[in-house]
């Protein structure tokens, strides 16, 4: 009757440690990354475009956004894996430029 139990037992056990082998968590690629825009321009920026690299020059799209006051920031998810980015005024003039900006590495922008 020991032997049995213990071979029960054991196998019991040797089931538990291979379910856990098999429940560990999968680890999955974040898509996209985040960016901290921090305005130091002493104007409000009012918007944010991206283009994809290699992109054709007039492929600009807003990123959606609340304007960003002098001194304030924002955190928003880049949208392609390298994207160019442009800070406008209100009035459309350009506030910065940053190109190649990449989901790999850890992105702050401060315009100035």
């Amino acid at each position: 009757m020991k032997i049995r139990t213990f071979v029960a037992l054991a196998a019991i056990g040797a089931a538990v440690l291979v379910a856990g082998c098999a429940s560990e968590p999968v680890v999955q690629r974040q898509v996209g990354s985040d960016a901290t825009v921090i305005n130091r321009t002493g104007r409000t920026v009012a918007q944010i475009a991206y283009q994809p690299c290699g992109s054709q020059a007039s492929a600009w799209s807003s990123v959606q956004m609340p304007s960003i006051a002098p001194g304030g920031s924002i955190v928003f998810q880049l949208p392609a894996p390298c994207s160019n980015l442009r800070a406008y005024y209100a009035d459309g003039g350009v506030a910065g430029m940053h190109t190649g900006v990449k989901w790999d590495f850890p992105f702050t922008w401060i315009v100035q």
